[in-house]
């Protein structure tokens, strides 16, 4: 896989995606499967679109018309095009001649704004299934609606069922065209296109790929199932194909449940508008969670597989647009997307970000995306520093062995590159650094490209600034020429400027997936200062540098450990959730979980305005003994316990559709004691 690009070419270089010049370097051996001779070779991009200029000016058709045998987007932006609603975001699937099209000069510069690449993981991206868009709307949920956008959804489970035992699923769309994935511990079964064999699946109406069931055809499938009044929800997933549902507990299992399931698999507490005969009314009768009709997204398990979202942010966008295409406009739509990644520029102007926003505000009806704030707070993967003329931050960056995976380390930087330069050095090797905007590779003893440096102003991935990408091949598994040395790798960033340089670093998300096999290590930074025993970062310990006293030990810092799903400002449509204790000190004071970003903490200052704290705060441990809470499993009546503030969502999802409000963050944060957050 080959852009063509030329990556000495400023014009290739001031409109960039650093993870293109990655795929360039590396031809995407390390996520995806050998190509075959014969390959239609395609590749998935996510696309933000200029401004209108006009009342009667869309992007949308400027991009598409002409016709184009090297670009296809799903006909649902079309649909909403024509409704008048001057979306400014589609995703694409596109061929080589696209990445010149959008340079200066080029035939899509004025359209396309900026674009980024989601990396192949295990196979090829495929041509769309394209198909005229439908004349008439099709049939919406009225609402009130709870979205699901997750893996692994046990759609026949009881909790996801009304009254009359029928399915509250108006729609069901998995992504995926495969058997699953070599990760899930099944290879004969992983080639195999997905079977049709009972006649359920059909295509999915203006997506192009996948296939998706609604309501009738769960409850065909259910009742053919049913032996005795009881339904056998094993043959109900053998019969769609679903096999990968065969395990004890899968995530958007859980999650929905705790979104959308009856009060055994809530919150610890009555609700007062609660009746004794709750589980016994039909859907759509209140808009309590039990009664909403409920939408969901199955991502392909190839995206689940990889954690650091390189290949999914293509996938969360066309899931948005499934939902709204399958609500009425005026519907109030809640997404319960419990996804996060770690890295980016965490300031809310990444273009899935930005799309987010726009969905929520071009819908009539009332519409809220709510996701985790992270996982990661003690996980020691983020950095930040203030450095002056001559001054250098020296990160070391343990990467661990046995890693089958990849290993991403994003630097973001406030300004410019002008007089920065960054140093990468191997274990026991010697660096290699770059001071200008470009590409910089280093083979190992096998002569393969283990390692790649990429330096950009003013990066696709973002609207500000500028950043360097250090990305590492993996530590072991796959062509055992091609792989990086596992060790310590030490960064060095160094600023010869007269004007001072703000640096926040980002280790990318790379740990396994709930029941997944992909071998990923999480890498981390290590430093002498960093206080690991406190559960916040101390703010008042002071260390000399070359040229100044600083405050804080450490630059490692636990606080900027956050999703790079949520950075933005906005606080009312896309909700970011922290995960605290239902153990409590006090009645009105919460304990956040040791793993969750929280409200109080002194690094305003250090981040320079980049978002730290979560919007609002739920459970999602039972204590610190006891971690986790338990939801449904993949059967009905099976209960598991799963951790994190994938959890904390759903809860803050019934909340909203419960019309309660939600705990908010005080204005401006109290500085805490001992990880408590005031609620």
């Amino acid at each position: 896989m080959n852009s063509g690009l030329n990556w000495t070419d400023p014009d290739t270089l001031s409109k960039a995606d650093p993870y293109l010049a990655l795929a360039d370097m590396t031809d995407c051996a390390s996520f995806r499967l050998p190509a075959t001779a014969d390959e239609d070779m395609w590749w998935l991009v996510l696309v933000e679109l200029s401004d209108p200029q006009g009342a009667t000016d869309t992007p949308l058709a400027r991009l598409l018309a002409p016709p184009r045998d090297w670009l296809q987007v799903p006909t649902v932006y079309s649909q909403l095009d024509a409704k008048g609603k001057r979306f400014r975001f589609c995703t694409a699937r596109i061929r080589q001649p696209f990445f010149k099209a959008v340079l200066p000069g080029g035939a899509l510069a004025d359209v396309v704004t900026r674009y980024q690449l989601c990396l192949p993981v295990e196979y090829p991206v495929k041509p769309l299934a394209l198909g005229t868009p439908p004349s008439v709307e099709m049939a919406g949920q009225s609402g009130p609606v709870i979205a699901l956008i997750d893996g692994g959804l046990a759609l026949a489970h009881t909790a996801f069922l009304d009254g009359q035992g029928e399915s509250r699923i108006a729609h069901f769309w998995r992504q995926d065209d495969h058997l699953g994935s070599r990760y899930l511990g099944d290879r004969r079964r992983t080639a195999t296109p997905w079977p049709n064999t009972a006649g359920q699946w059909q295509s999915a109406v203006g997506m192009g790929y996948g296939a998706e069931l609604d309501r009738a055809a769960i409850n065909a499938t259910m009742a053919a199932c049913t032996l005795h009044g009881a339904v056998d929800e094993g043959a109900v997933y053998q019969r769609l194909g679903l096999w990968d549902l065969d395990r004890l507990a899968h995530h958007g299992t859980h999650v929905l449940s705790l979104a959308a399931g009856p009060y055994r698999y809530a919150a610890k507490k009555m609700d007062p508008d609660r009746s004794p005969d709750w589980g016994t009314q039909s859907r759509g009768t209140t808009s309590h969670p039990e009664g909403c009709d409920l939408v969901a997204v199955q991502l392909a398990w190839a995206n689940v597989l990889d954690t650091s979202g390189r290949s999914g942010d293509a996938h969360i966008l066309d899931a948005l647009l499934y939902i709204w295409s399958r609500c009425d406009e005026g519907a109030p739509v809640t997404v319960n997307l419990s996804w996060g990644n770690n890295a980016g520029a965490h300031d809310g102007s990444s273009i899935l970000e930005k799309a987010m926003l726009e969905w929520c505000e071009l819908r009539t009806g009332q519409t809220r995306i709510v996701v985790p704030a992270g996982n990661s707070y003690q996980a020691r993967g983020h950095a930040n520093e203030k450095l002056e003329k001559d001054e250098r931050l020296a990160l070391n960056w343990r990467v661990l062995p046995e890693g089958h995976t990849p290993s991403f380390l994003e630097l973001w930087f406030d300004r410019d590159l002008a007089n920065v330069e960054v140093e990468v050095s191997p274990p026991g090797g010697a660096g290699f650094k770059r001071s200008a905007a470009g590409v910089t590779t280093w083979t190992n003893a096998s002569g393969c490209v283990a390692a790649t440096l990429v330096l950009l102003n003013r990066p696709n991935l973002s609207l500000s600034g500028s950043m360097a990408l250090v990305a590492l091949e993996p530590t072991a598994g796959g062509d055992a020429s091609m792989l990086a040395p596992s060790g310590t790798w030490a960064v060095i960033v160094t600023n010869w400027a007269d004007t001072p340089l703000r640096v926040c670093a980002y280790i990318e998300r790379n740990d396994v997936a709930m029941g997944l096999f992909t071998g990923a290590k999480q890498s981390y930074f290590e430093d002498e200062a960093y206080n690991r025993g406190e559960p916040i970062d101390d703010p008042g310990v002071q260390r000399a540098t070359r040229t100044h006293v600083k405050q804080n030990a450490s630059p490692v810092r636990r606080t900027g450990n956050f999703n790079r799903l949520s950075t933005d400002s906005d606080r009312v449509r896309v909700l970011s959730v922290g995960g605290i204790l239902r153990e409590t000190r006090t009645p009105d004071v919460a304990i956040a979980s040791p793993y969750s970003p929280r409200w109080e903490d002194a690094d305003d200052a250090r981040l320079n305005g980049r978002k730290k704290a979560p919007d609002t705060m739920q459970h999602s441990d039972d204590s610190l003994a006891l971690w986790g809470l338990r939801a449904a499993g993949s059967r009905s009546g099976a209960v598991v316990r799963l951790v994190g503030t994938s959890s904390a969502v759903p809860l803050a999802v019934r909340e909203i559709v419960s019309g309660r409000q939600l705990p908010s963050r005080p204005e401006p944060p109290g500085p805490g004691t001992g990880g408590g957050v005031e609620m």
